[in-house]
């Protein structure tokens, strides 16, 4: 099976062009890859069959899982080296439960289960797991060492706040002469967009990249918006995905017509972070005549049972970041030294030593993979 049937999240090489145009053409590219969501492929009927015959009649487990992510980075690396600019690959995914989220909303992602894939036995989903397991180990065990990638694998943690932690956190998210794409389709990322930070969504044959401004295509109408109000906005709206109940009755529609008046009550993003942080009132002043009766929904359920402030340290990578950073949280499995230490103990490998490790699982990589991400 070719790799990119297993990872077919692929730009072109005009969008890549794009994203630098639009970072008016930085020489330093930062790619951050939500491994598990790009790698949805996976779970299809005839992916899962074949890679498990493929395991069956094998001595080893089958690792074309972990081979689509050596020819991806390929892909990319390749593109780097063409334009002459430099490319650090972060690799994010996660294992276990999000023991933040579920201290805050037990029901938080209550209705998600083990991926099922349609018209496969449960004996082949199980074995299939299995080896998407090892595969995983095996991409983090090997693309840690490989130059200019890192690996963040978290345990209790949900990993998707990474590229915001690292780009509000770590110095290089401040430098201009650099663009960051981020590869996922999960709504949550576009929190991080910024005028130098991208996120590329694909969607059948439909690649694009999400560019600031993006509010409009959220709520699906004509808005101004700041985009730094989406966390709060979603927080009003609801995920359905992620099992947070938004204020019943009040959606796309209904958030964009009362949102010039809701602003002057809570200020700014920060303003309604620190409020939350410091156990404070949301709004910083309430009329005493309400007449949108969406606007009046959202006020009570805040008021009532703080429906808003709950949700948005549910959906916020800002309140999520913050809570890293507090020393004094011991409940915290995934801390900011840990992270930091995940990025500074890399080790450089010399190219044998990678391909021995390889061959132990029976990888093999036609097409040069290994030796294109060396510039060999």
């Amino acid at each position: 099976m070719q790799p990119s049937s297993i990872l077919s999240y692929y730009p072109t090489y005009s969008l890549l062009d794009e994203a630098r145009a639009l970072g008016q053409n930085p020489t330093n590219v930062n790619l951050f890859i939500d491994l598990k969501n790009v790698l949805r492929g996976i779970y299809l009927k005839d992916v899962v069959e074949n890679v498990v015959e493929s395991s069956n009649h094998s001595r080893f487990v089958d690792t074309s899982i972990f081979s689509s992510l050596i020819t991806f980075l390929s892909f990319h690396k390749l593109w780097a080296y063409k334009r002459n600019v430099n490319i650090n690959f972060f690799i994010f995914f996660e294992t276990g439960h999000s023991v933040y989220h579920l201290n805050i909303d037990k029901d938080y992602k209550c209705s998600r289960k083990i991926a099922s894939v349609y018209g496969v036995d449960v004996a082949y989903q199980e074995k299939f797991f299995e080896i998407l397991h090892n595969n995983l180990q095996l991409s983090e065990k090997i693309c840690s060492v490989l130059p200019s990638v890192y690996v963040l694998r978290l345990h209790n943690l949900e990993c998707d706040f990474i590229p915001y932690y690292l780009l509000t956190r770590a110095k290089f998210g401040q430098n201009p002469n650099q663009v960051n794409i981020i590869y996922s389709n999960d709504k949550d990322m576009w929190q991080t967009i910024s005028e130098r930070t991208f996120v590329f969504s694909k969607a059948g044959k439909e690649k694009k990249l999400i560019i600031p401004g993006f509010m409009k295509r959220f709520l699906k109408g004509d808005c101004d918006i700041d985009d730094s109000y989406f966390p709060l906005t979603k927080s009003i709206w609801g995920d359905k995905g992620d099992d947070i109940i938004g204020v019943n009755q009040v959606g796309n529609k209904s958030i964009i017509d009362m949102f010039s008046e809701l602003q002057p009550m809570i200020g700014s993003m920060e303003d309604v972070y620190d409020n939350i942080q410091n156990k404070l009132p949301m709004f910083n002043m309430i009329p005493s005549k309400i007449e949108n009766k969406k606007l009046k929904r959202v006020i009570d359920a805040e008021l009532d049972n703080g429906l808003i402030s709950k949700n948005v340290k549910l959906v916020s990578f800002e309140m999520l970041s913050r809570e890293v950073d507090d020393p004094t949280n011991s409940k915290m499995y995934e801390r900011k030294d840990h992270i930091k230490k995940m990025l500074n103990d890399k080790k450089i490998i010399e190219l044998d030593v990678i391909q021995e490790t390889l061959d132990r699982f029976d990888v093999t990589l036609d097409d040069g993979s290994l030796k294109t991400i060396y510039h060999l």
